[in-house]
């Protein structure tokens, strides 16, 4: 029966095939930064066998600290415990769930398999930089069950499933704590008639269901947030970031208007259009599509979640079942040959993309020359105090340092979690800003025992080599490590590769 199926679209499995070897590609070639900091914080807890409110990886003592994602901490550790092979079944674990879930939400408004694996492919490839060792996609995962669970009662108006809503969060606060807002703000658009809001005579179809039957599940959604190690820490540190800005992270960026995401994004748009000059476009999809692309345009981070107006743009448009016809004239002999050329031209390209990307993850993770002197000239790491920037942080923890000044995760920096002071402006404010005197009280609080600097920090850098008080004991092609003179070293200058 599935031969017979792929002779009959062999187009479709074809672009399957091809999207799946993508998938591959990216995560074999790829290892996440934010791999090491999961894995020091699951190592942590392990170890301990307790939650960590205390963070003793700061230089400094007394520090407290949130780590949302603990749960998935753990895992990522327990899998790593196999080495890189154990974070990559584990990631593709998450992939075959997340195509499971996505092929399950589409397939409640569509019947054919075709149009279902196309639609799901595509969303395959919005998601593709998501697909690695965080939790970015669990979270999808469990936003598109929250879904099918609402069409289930839409459908059938069985009140009893919208009950098991409570235990999404439940496992979403406690997995990737942050992203809990989104389990509720994407019921919204389920709820809310667009003319009523609106007030005026529109073509889009109101499909919104009534609030009164989700009233208690929404409490008991509510109620599961504070079933976490941290209460209500968990929940308000969302509303706590508003400095990470200054750490310039690529993904809270804005969309580029010359980018790929804004391409789509205007893709979207035009369809959404399509489907509502033919009269077919529903209050849902409408509040998906603006929801989300306001969430993009506000982060790179948040265009993952454009993958859900887009089912719904197809299930809208597909109600005639146009979107089947496409995948039929897909198997037409000159569509073949076309296709063919494509897919070949995509799947070179997509090799390059993640070939640059692993040589961008290099450059990132650029640390391992100033690991290897620590590693040759200490023999034990684990009582060092090492200056570390945002991306080299935790893999120094993860190869033994004691403790490190800045990690590639936020919430122990904040002033609105630590209790202390707010790390992040301070490390801006030495990254960007300071001058000779700030420099001078940074180094005299902190005391490091070495500090590792990438030569994008020019003005510590440039303070180090002009110091008679530092010495340069490593280099490597991306920075330089420097201690101080007679404390741990005799070695005037080594490079290190």
């Amino acid at each position: 029966m599935l031969i017979n199926w792929i002779k009959e679209n062999k187009c479709v499995f074809a672009f399957f095939v091809f999207v799946n070897i993508s998938v591959v590609l990216n995560v074999l070639l790829r290892t996440e930064t934010d791999f090491y900091h999961m894995a020091v914080s699951g190592k942590w807890i392990v170890e301990h066998r307790s939650i960590q409110y205390q963070n003793d990886q700061f230089i400094l003592d007394g520090y407290d600290t949130v780590i949302q994602q603990w749960l998935y901490c753990v895992l990522i550790y327990m899998s790593a415990q196999i080495g890189k092979v154990g974070t990559v079944i584990f990631t593709y674990l998450q992939y075959i769930l997340f195509c499971f879930t996505s092929y399950k939400l589409l397939k409640i408004h569509n019947k054919n398999k075709a149009v279902c694996i196309m639609c799901l492919e595509v969303m395959v490839f919005i998601v593709m930089g998501y697909i690695n060792c965080r939790p970015h996609i669990l979270s999808l995962i469990l936003l598109e069950t929250q879904m099918i669970i609402v069409e289930k009662y839409r459908k059938t108006g069985k009140k009893v499933v919208l009950y098991i809503l409570p235990f999404l969060t439940l496992c979403e606060i406690n997995v990737h704590g942050t992203y809990w807002i989104f389990h509720f703000l994407f019921i919204l658009p389920y709820l809310v008639p667009i003319k009523k809001l609106l007030k005026m005579d529109i073509k889009i179809v109101d499909d919104n269901m009534k609030i009164k039957p989700f009233i208690v599940p929404f409490f008991f959604m509510a109620l599961t947030l504070f079933v976490n190690p941290y209460g209500t820490s968990m929940i308000t540190c969302l509303f706590k970031s508003g400095n990470i800005k200054f750490l310039e992270i690529d993904e809270l960026q804005k969309v580029d208007i010359m980018s790929g995401q804004f391409l789509l994004i205007v893709l979207l748009c035009v369809f959404a259009l399509f489907i509502y000059r033919r009269e077919k476009l529903k209050s849902t999809t409408f509040y998906m599509l603006l929801g989300t692309i306001l969430m993009s345009l506000y982060a790179i981070r948040n265009f993952e979640f454009l993958i859900f107006p887009f089912v719904y743009l197809i299930n809208n448009i597909n109600e005639d079942g146009c979107i089947e016809g496409v995948c039929i004239g897909m198997n037409n002999m000159k569509m073949r040959v076309s296709l063919k050329i494509a897919l070949v031209f995509l799947f070179i390209v997509v090799l390059l993309i993640n070939f640059y990307m692993n040589m961008q993850h290099t450059i990132f993770d650029n640390t391992k020359y100033a690991v290897k002197y620590l590693q040759e000239n200490e023999t034990d790491m684990s009582g060092l105090k090492v200056y570390s920037d945002f991306n080299s942080g935790a893999y120094f923890l993860w190869n033994g340092v004691g403790k490190v000044y800045m990690q590639a995760k936020t919430e122990p920096y904040l002033q609105g979690v630590n209790h202390k002071k707010d790390v992040v402006t301070e490390y801006a404010y030495i990254d960007n800003f300071a001058d000779k005197e700030g420099l001078e009280n940074f180094l005299e609080l902190y005391d490091f025992d070495y500090l590792y600097v990438p030569y994008n920090q020019t003005g510590l850098l440039l303070y180090l080599q002009m110091s008679s008080d530092y010495e340069c004991v490593a280099e490597g092609n991306y920075g330089e490590v420097y201690n101080k003179y007679n404390v741990r070293s005799s070695c005037l200058f080594k490079k290190v590769h």
